[in-house]
């Protein structure tokens, strides 16, 4: 009995680590029936081999090219268990065969609260992941086709490939032409949608050729009428969803344009816009500035404002009304007050003392600094509110344009929908405006209305 007990165990292992590409953790090997102080004992014999400390691999098992990331997902492991780390970025990419060349590094997004150090041989990117967002490639959890290609868009577009990969994705029924079009990756032609057809040969059944009675075209006319009432809200809500979530992944990409800039230049925040003054000849905003780290090129120092596209990553889908001028094209506006408005320099805020530059270093709680969120030009006539809005120098230019909520970019580069309570009651001085750097928790402005009272959500209640 105890001999067979051992054969099960040693089977049992071997089926785990097989699914695993050969690897385990000591937690699951206790789980089987090893006992702790039995590891040194299985290691000194040759029939494991230590990895890492409590990982494993079962000696003699085939190592396909994938090994390296089941390894360090097991590595990630969490108190409940299960890895906190998924495959992601290039290695995605790599893994759902769109990219032919491979990183020797294995890129991981792992959650913000992840406080392991990052090993050489890989490359965190920090994003809380929805379970919509991560799929099961064998032993591996890989961030799906559709987030893998939003996290890499700018960088695929600046080696010139992102129309190819993402037709390559489509062609590979990795993703549908519908999600790329909602997208806008679908653009001038450079992209087709590649659609399957269900089968070369159909049966067809001929129907008698009499028409239809009056009465059978109103029963049908009925029917199609309750059918629409019934799918018109949802497919109206669905669509808001779609653009929210445009407008999210919009607002990443801006992060990851900030956090490559902070990187080349001393971990200093940009201002709102270089001139001597807002109506200046000369002068170029934050876009323009952070605009290269995304493969786009807006100009610098031109006369007026500079031309921001349409399908930019600077517009939100459910704006209404699209001007080409900088200071309206931009759906998203930079907290200035916070980082420079005009230039650096020193100014102050309800008496309060402050000056730009801003290195990133005088942020005490990078999760609560805010950075963007969606803006309207004005509040104060109807067409003003279609428009948006390059800076937020005041947070009557805020826009909630999602379900009551704006989308918000904070220091640490996380998105996150917030509602007027946390960005237009509360005081400038606190977080998340944060405008004196004097890094003081949220703290209500006084005497403050509700938004709805005060300003209204038209026209995108």
């Amino acid at each position: 009995m105890c001999a067979d007990g051992r054969l099960n165990r040693r089977s049992d292992l071997k089926r785990l680590a097989g699914r695993q590409e050969g690897f385990f953790t000591a937690q699951q090997a206790i789980s089987l029936g090893f006992a702790t102080k039995l590891h040194s004992y299985h290691c000194q014999e040759g029939h494991w081999r230590r990895i890492d400390r409590g990982l494993y691999r079962l000696d003699g098992m085939p190592e396909s090219r994938f090994a390296p990331h089941a390894r360090w997902l097991l590595w990630s492991m969490g108190k409940q268990n299960e890895p906190q780390a998924v495959v992601s970025h290039q290695s995605a990419l790599e893994l759902y065969d769109l990219i032919e060349e491979s990183d020797s590094k294995v890129h991981l997004t792992v959650p913000m609260t992840f406080r392991r150090e990052q090993p050489e041989e890989c490359v965190f990117h920090h994003s809380e992941l929805t379970s919509y967002e991560v799929r099961a490639e064998g032993a591996l959890r890989v961030t799906t086709p559709l987030r893998t290609l939003t996290d890499l868009r700018s960088w695929l577009t600046f080696q010139g490939r992102f129309a190819e990969t993402v037709k390559k994705a489509i062609e590979n029924n990795l993703i549908t032409p519908e999600q790329a079009q909602l997208r806008n990756w679908l653009q001038s032609g450079k992209v087709k949608a590649v659609r399957h057809s269900q089968g070369e040969h159909m049966n067809r059944r001929w129907i008698s050729q009499r028409a239809f009675t009056l009465v059978e075209l109103l029963v049908v006319i009925a029917i199609l009428s309750i059918l629409a009432a019934l799918l018109l809200p949802t497919l109206g809500k669905a669509r808001k969803i779609a653009q929210a979530s445009v407008c999210t992944s919009n607002a990443k990409q801006i992060g990851f344009a900030f956090e490559c800039y902070l990187s080349d230049n001393k971990s200093i925040y940009p201002p709102g816009l270089w001139g001597s003054s807002l109506w200046a000849n000369w002068k170029y905003s934050w876009m323009a500035i952070i605009a290269p780290y995304v493969g786009m090129d807006l100009g610098h120092g031109q006369t007026g404002w500079e031309a921001i596209p349409k399908d930019s990553i600077f517009w939100c889908p459910p704006t209404l009304k699209y001007n080409p001028a900088g200071i309206f094209a931009s759906c998203y506006g930079y907290n200035s007050n916070a980082f420079g408005s005009v230039g650096y320099g020193s100014t102050s805020y309800y008496g309060v003392a402050t000056s730009s530059p801003v290195r990133s270093s005088q942020i005490k709680q990078h999760s609560q600094q805010l950075v963007v969120a969606d803006a309207w030009y004005h509040d104060s006539t109807p067409d003003y509110r279609t428009q948006g809005r390059y800076i937020l120098d005041y947070q009557d230019y805020l826009c909630f344009r999602h379900n009551r909520k704006a989308n918000t970019l904070y220091a640490d580069c996380h998105v996150k929908a917030e509602d007027q309570k946390w960005l237009y009651i509360s005081h400038p001085r606190g977080y998340p405006w944060n405008i004196c750097k004097e890094n003081k928790d949220w703290f209500a402005y006084p005497g403050r209305q509700d938004w709805e009272l005060n300003k209204g959500y038209n026209p995108y209640d």
